[in-house]
């Protein structure tokens, strides 16, 4: 069983090794008006899988009073649904190595706990997605409204987001007609497991939570600024630079 588990990650992995083109975004997160962490997102895509790997890193006094090495890999298909979810958390005291397994035919969602030997399973019967693809599948279609199904630390979410208003935002020195929207988070399914997560699982997927995402107009359309609403001070992410490789 072992032995199938990871030779199914290779068979998802392996095309990209080969064939993939790198996109990197890189952003900024700040606190109470101080930049707290970095953010790398690294994009690879083929013909038929799309890779998206976000690395999280504390910056600065943070880092000694509340380190983050965090690293979240998602593997999906080209409407973004996803395939695969990998989690690797090194936060303050919180630790956590998952692999969540999304079966999208058949409805089913396999969790693994590596660090603690455990795998959990939960059905949805609708297309799901997890963070890291939902927001690209925004990205990709900006929608006027649209409802999101997600997973998220053992629970089925419905993400909600609907396009408020049109903003001017600056990046490197230029101005940028942008969307805002407003995304909202239910519960939709409570598996009633108990399990300690991290600062990002946390602050999108929580009931009655507002997440706002800006994101331009022209193509390719860049997320330039997130919002997660939180007491007593909101955490903001700030694209710094785009490139290829």
């Amino acid at each position: 069983m072992k032995n199938k588990f990871w030779l199914v990650i290779f068979i998802l992995i392996l095309p990209l090794v080969c064939f993939a083109e790198e996109t990197i975004y890189e952003y900024s997160i700040h606190y109470a008006g101080l930049p707290v962490a970095l953010v790398k997102i690294l994009v690879d895509t083929t013909d038929s899988l799309q890779t998206i790997t976000l690395e999280s890193t504390s910056r600065g006094l943070v880092s000694a009073l509340f380190s983050i090495e965090n690293t979240y890999v998602s593997s999906c298909n080209t409407a973004f649904l996803s395939f695969y979810f990998w989690k690797t958390i090194y936060q303050q005291n919180v630790h956590e190595k998952k692999v969540v397994l999304f079966n999208q035919k058949e409805g089913s969602i396999v969790v693994r706990n590596l660090l603690a030997g455990k795998i959990d399973s939960l059905q949805c019967n609708s297309p799901i997605y997890d963070i890291l693809s939902m927001t690209f599948s925004l990205l990709s279609d900006l929608p006027e409204q649209k409802q999101y199904t997600c997973y998220g630390n053992y629970r089925i979410w419905q993400l909600n987001a609907v396009k408020t208003k049109t903003v001017t935002l600056r990046y490197q020195e230029k101005k940028y007609g942008c969307f805002e929207y407003r995304i909202n988070s239910e519960i939709q399914y409570d598996s009633k497991i108990s399990s300690r997560t991290d600062i990002l699982t946390n602050n999108i997927f929580k009931s009655r939570g507002t997440t706002y995402y800006w994101v331009s107009q022209e193509a390719p359309h860049l997320l330039l600024k997130a919002k997660y609403k939180r007491f007593p001070f909101s955490i903001f992410l700030y694209l710094t630079n785009i490139y290829t490789q």
